[in-house]
């Protein structure tokens, strides 16, 4: 992330990033610790709950605040149009412009 603020300094001053829980598994025990600001120089971290078993109740509560423009299925993937497609109906009522 340091690379890419250096890269790009004239444009940007900071870089926020969130990284989800379930990219930092390292084999213990989860602590809250874990979804708590980090702050580094100007790169801020927020770690998010997220794990490949969320329910898809919890999907649709994190599409639905973060309204992404892209979703990019990383289980099931032979279904992935499917899983989109569902998301859309189900968070995306009024926002079915960012799909197509």
């Amino acid at each position: 992330m340091g690379g890419l603020l250096t890269k790009h300094r004239l444009r940007f001053h900071k870089v926020i990033a969130f990284q989800p829980t379930g990219w930092t598994f390292s084999g213990k025990k989860h602590k809250l610790s874990s979804t708590r600001m980090q702050m580094d120089g100007k790169l801020i971290i927020y770690g998010i709950p997220y794990s490949e078993h969320s329910s898809f109740e919890e999907l649709c509560a994190f599409v639905t605040a973060f309204k992404p423009t892209k979703i990019i299925p990383t289980v099931n993937c032979a279904k992935s149009q499917k899983q989109v497609d569902l998301l859309r109906q189900t968070c995306f009522h009024n926002l079915t412009h960012h799909f197509k």
